[in-house]
């Protein structure tokens, strides 16, 4: 968990806006513009923002992706998918050994998703 924020993130911008759009359900008329940022967990490039409001003391989490998505890959997977498209990994980037960790794990689940769609038609 981190407690300050440094460098880029990934985010789909517009859930993003709508979760800061939300009012928190405080006893006063709270909004985001109250909200002070207090740390950050990062899930490989999946982000959750952690905010505390300075009013109502309401913790609040704004997150960098919807979690299930009708119409896109989540994003830790399409990094991967990518990774594989262009035939590298991710030791060229020099990234920290949590988003390594997250690249093996979602590394597994495509294999084993192309492994099952394609068993069925396997020619022997």
């Amino acid at each position: 968990m981190k407690t300050s924020l440094c460098g880029r993130r990934i985010v789909n911008i517009s859930y993003v806006f709508e979760q800061a759009q939300v009012r928190h359900n405080g006893l006063t008329d709270c909004s985001f513009a109250d909200m002070d940022f207090k740390s950050e967990v990062l899930k490989g490039f999946y982000s959750i923002f952690i905010f505390k409001c300075r009013v109502c003391g309401i913790e609040n989490n704004i997150y960098s992706e919807k979690i299930k998505q009708e119409c896109s890959m989540p994003i830790n997977k399409a990094v991967v998918s990518g990774s594989f498209a262009i035939g590298t990994s991710f030791s060229i980037y020099h990234l920290p050994i949590s988003i390594n960790i997250c690249h093996i794990f979602v590394i597994n689940i495509i294999s084993m998703q192309i492994w099952y769609r394609n068993w069925p038609n396997a020619a022997y």
